[in-house]
């Protein structure tokens, strides 16, 4: 909200309704100071009214409410996400009303983001609050978002990291005897799973006859929220089968570690000491293990469009991410011009 002079000389205030649309209210007067005292009246009238049509809620407690109505819909990395960024928020601007938080005010917290961590951390915690604030909208505790309007920081691709077979192989060796880590790391890589869609497998999702298993969004909502099939080639069936001749009857689950369901936290951390310990690039972690089920399809000469299902993408411009390994496609299109240079040339010479 702001003071304007009109080229008629009288003043006039600028604000923004409700819906977020800039209006301008004249002040009928042409002297600074009776206008200043009208945009005053004014503001407070706004102010009033703007508080009587929102329930009044402070940030910290919408958030904890926020999160126990989403955790069972939500996967555990993203509520771990989801609780960084409003830690984070909060730490910079305090425990504010919703209605007190402005656009301004997120885009000085996302700027800050940006340039004192990184444009990645900045772009999540933008998608994390907008998520927030459109169900702060629908709760009533927010008129508008203020997150709608901003864009979005433009990321550099950065290519996936995946092992190579000699990388692989290393991993492998040095993972031993250890059986049930064996079994997860060869699924995840013959498969593309990402790693909760596999510490969620239960056996009613497997099926012997059509050697594939099914993810139902109903132990765990995958990523895309979509019900996607997986063939199981025959590293990946042979593991399921002899797990399913060995399973415990008491536990549902088809991977398993110290003969009981996985926690996510303890698997990444034994998981990154076999990397570790494998002396191989320290960088690689239990997601490369799908981007290596990727690029190594694409490598075979797998088309793009079916790793992207593979992969259960939801648009196969995800998937494009991969498709510099497909080199040789391209070395064969640009030669493809050899045979116009070598006529262009000829007819320079003889001319």
């Amino acid at each position: 909200m702001f003071l304007s002079k009109n080229k008629n000389g009288i003043w006039y205030v600028y604000y923004a309704n409700n819906k977020g649309n800039r209006k301008a209210k004249s002040t009928g007067a042409k002297n600074k100071n009776e206008a200043l005292k009208f945009f005053n009246h004014f503001r407070k009238k706004i102010e009033a009214d703007f508080y009587q049509d929102v329930i009044p809620i402070n940030f910290k407690k919408f958030t904890f409410d926020y999160l126990r109505r989403q955790e069972p819909f939500l996967t555990y990395k993203t509520v771990k996400i989801y609780k960084s960024t409003f830690k984070m928020f909060e730490l910079s601007n305090g425990d504010l009303q919703l209605a007190d938080i402005t656009t301004r005010l997120i885009e000085d917290y996302l700027l800050k983001r940006a340039t004192t961590i990184s444009l990645y951390a900045a772009r999540r915690d933008l998608i994390v609050l907008s998520s927030a604030f459109s169900k702060a909208v629908k709760d009533g505790y927010m008129l508008s978002n203020p997150c709608n309007g901003i864009k979005r920081f433009k990321l550099p691709q950065v290519q996936p990291k995946f092992y190579t077979h000699e990388e692989f192989e290393k991993l492998i060796n040095k993972i031993g005897d250890k059986e049930e880590m064996r079994d997860i790391v060869i699924f995840a890589v013959n498969t593309g799973l990402r790693q909760m869609e596999i510490i969620t497998l239960v056996w009613n999702q497997f099926d012997a006859v059509q050697k594939m298993v099914t993810l139902t969004n109903q132990v765990h909502i995958t990523k895309t929220k979509r019900v996607r099939s997986i063939p199981l080639n025959p590293d990946a069936l042979d593991i399921v089968l002899k797990r399913y001749e060995n399973r415990k009857e008491t536990i549902e689950n088809i991977f398993t570690l110290d003969g009981v369901p996985i926690n996510p936290n303890i698997l990444t951390q034994r998981f990154k000491k076999f990397v570790i310990n494998s002396k191989i690039n320290p960088k690689l972690n239990f997601h490369s293990l799908r981007h290596t089920f990727a690029s190594w399809l694409v490598q075979s000469g797998v088309s793009i469009y079916v790793v992207s299902k593979l992969l259960g993408h939801s648009n196969v411009t995800t998937t494009e991410i991969y498709s510099h390994l497909r080199s040789d496609d391209f070395k064969e299109a640009v030669n493809k011009i050899i045979h116009t240079r070598i006529i262009t040339e000829a007819a320079r010479i003889e001319n």
